[in-house]
């Protein structure tokens, strides 16, 4: 799904982000995404959050990940 993966990472005591490029299968052009991670105090992940741009790279994201995961399509079909 994301090909050619560059990043860089920050942390702090509870959260780590991680800025990322990347290129979108079904997609034509490079997306930038935003990954956030929140731990509780033992370390466990607690949150996780993805931002994506442009919208198109995220939508064409989405849909393959729904055809991976056997879930319903954005638009209704199976």
């Amino acid at each position: 799904m994301l090909e050619q993966l560059a990043h860089a990472l920050e942390a702090a005591d509870a959260a780590a982000v991680l800025m990322f490029t990347t290129q979108v299968a079904e997609f034509p052009g490079r997306a930038d995404g935003l990954l956030v991670v929140r731990s509780e105090p033992g370390g466990r992940i607690s949150d996780l959050t993805v931002f994506l741009r442009p919208l198109a790279a995220l939508q064409a994201l989405a849909e393959e990940m729904g055809r991976r995961l056997g879930g319903p399509r954005p638009d209704g079909s199976a």
